[in-house]
C-alpha cells in the first residue's frame, strides 16, 4: 500500500483525471493502474534480492581466498 501511494507520488498519475473519464469506467482504470504499481514494485523487491545475494556470495569468496 505504502509502495503504490509513493509511486503515484512519484510518477504523478492523474487516475481522477479526463482521459481516463473519457476512456471508460475511472474505477477499473484505478485498479489498472494499481496493478501495474504493485507489478513494478514486487518485480523491483526481486531484482533487488538477487543483486544483494549476488553481492553475499562475491564477499564470501573474497574473504575465503585472503584467509
Amino acid at each position: 500500500m505504502i509502495k503504490k501511494n509513493l509511486a503515484l507520488k512519484i510518477f504523478h498519475f492523474p487516475i481522477d483525471g479526463p482521459v481516463f473519464k473519457e476512456a471508460g469506467s475511472v474505477r477499473r482504470k484505478k485498479e489498472e493502474i494499481t496493478e501495474f504499481f504493485n507489478k513494478r514494485a514486487t518485480d523491483f523487491n526481486n531484482k533487488w534480492y538477487d543483486y544483494k545475494i549476488f553481492h553475499i556470495m562475491i564477499l564470501f569468496f573474497f574473504s575465503w581466498r585472503i584467509s
